[in-house]
């Protein structure tokens, strides 16, 4: 019977499932894969051997010029400080920003007011980020009974009008809207 000579066998059972040869396949190439980005890993790559143009002084009030503003420099200057230095170290940073933005605004009279004024600002905003534990007794703020809303009482902690209960309670933060309808007292 010649027809039975040309029909293969069968290399696995009909019962088994095919998939196992699919995942020795699939981890056959997830090794070569792996030995691959291993090889190339240990070589430098071009982007690694070039080294980082320094930035210059020059570089810096060419980008203070482009800022537009002494202000608008100092800001994002002063935000790459990083946080922890010591005060000498800060010091020293902020003379070179100084010398940065008056090289790049000759004209400007006042320029010693505006760097002083943006580093008070920029250290304000450091300062009020940074927890600070008060060992001794809490300052309580005087509550000032300012009128009535609502029928409850309302009083001013700092700039903020709040409704209290009858018992003292806080009852919400009052807004815009509901402080222009209290009824003064």
């Amino acid at each position: 019977m010649p027809e039975l000579e040309n029909v293969e066998t069968q290399k696995t059972a009909g019962y088994m499932s095919r998939t196992r040869s699919n995942y020795k396949d699939k981890i056959k190439k997830d090794e070569e894969e792996l030995k691959q980005l291993m090889e190339e890993q240990g070589k430098p790559k071009e982007e690694d051997t070039e080294k980082p143009k320094k930035i210059t002084f020059d570089d810096k009030v060419k980008s203070a010029q482009d800022a537009g503003s002494p202000e608008a420099f100092l800001q994002g200057e002063l935000g790459k400080i990083p946080k922890g230095l010591s005060a000498e170290k800060k010091n020293t940073v902020y003379q070179k920003i100084f010398e940065i933005v008056q090289s790049a605004y000759p004209n400007a009279t006042n320029i010693q007011e505006i760097v002083n004024k943006e580093i008070d600002k920029y250290e304000a905003a450091e300062k009020a980020k940074t927890f600070v534990r008060n060992k001794g007794e809490v300052a309580k703020t005087e509550d000032k009974v300012v009128g009535t809303y609502q029928g409850q009482q309302v009083v001013q902690r700092g700039d903020t009008f709040i409704l209290q209960g009858k018992d003292g309670t806080q009852i919400k933060t009052l807004n815009p809207t509901e402080i222009s309808n209290i009824n003064k007292s």
